[in-house]
């Protein structure tokens, strides 16, 4: 048995696309190596923004994941704010600097999220991903989901399932 499916209560019934998702999961990054990429992450965001009181906007629901990870790393003064991407624009002010976090892997959506603050005057727009995704500045981890694939846990999922997974 996959050892993912030790997080699925028993008698849940997975829809097929999860199902089959857990069923051929494989660990790439280790809790350790996720644990030091956050922590690297952390530094470059406090480096560049410690001073400036950003705005941190988590794009929904998979942004949510790594706002958490991050505020418990960093220590200076920033704002928060959850975005659903049905809504536009994200909530920002004109001026000031935003930091856009988001799981990775949805170029278009990022491409849409910063051209959308752009047109709210947004000074400075900084995305930040947890994996390689085109269009953003800084990231957690260089890792890419071969064609196919998902990936599980860290805020991404499948129908819903897994987001949550270590």
């Amino acid at each position: 048995m996959n050892p993912l499916m030790e997080f699925v209560p028993e008698g849940v019934l997975l829809p097929e696309a999860a199902r089959r998702a857990y069923a051929g999961a494989r660990l790439e990054v280790d809790a350790a190596a996720l644990a030091r990429a956050l922590d690297q992450l952390a530094v470059r965001v406090t480096v560049r923004y410690q001073d400036r009181s950003p705005l941190f906007i988590a794009i929904m629901p998979d942004g949510l994941h790594l706002l958490a990870a991050l505020l418990t790393r960093m220590v200076f003064p920033c704002r928060q704010a959850l975005w659903q991407p049905a809504d536009e624009p994200p909530p920002a002010a004109p001026g000031g600097c935003v930091v856009l976090l988001h799981a990775g892997g949805d170029a278009d959506l990022l491409s849409r999220a910063r051209s959308l603050l752009d047109d709210a005057g947004v000074d400075e727009c900084c995305v930040v991903t947890l994996i390689a995704t085109a269009g953003a500045d800084m990231m957690a981890l260089d890792v890419t989901a071969d064609p196919g694939c998902a990936f599980l846990g860290c805020g991404f999922g499948v129908e819903g399932f897994g987001r949550n997974l270590p």
